[in-house]
């Protein structure tokens, strides 16, 4: 399950609005403020990595399964 909140920290972070980050990976700005709500708790490991990679943050933090945003997987 994605941790909406971490998510929406790291955007707020970035200072990218939520049109923004919808640009950088392909959504609309709905379906962006739907994850952060918790609204989509299934997403595809593609829609995954193109949050990680457009917040610069690892995939298993998004996740929740790690607390440092940077820690990736070797």
């Amino acid at each position: 399950m994605l941790y909406a909140e971490r998510l929406r920290m790291k955007r707020l972070e970035a200072r990218l609005s939520q049109r923004a980050l919808g640009e950088k990976i392909g959504l609309d700005q709905a379906h962006v403020s739907r994850i952060e709500r918790g609204e989509r708790v299934a997403i595809t490991v593609q829609t995954l990595v193109k949050l990680a990679d457009a917040l610069q943050v690892s995939t298993d933090y998004l996740l929740g399964r790690d607390t440092n945003p940077t820690t990736s997987a070797a």
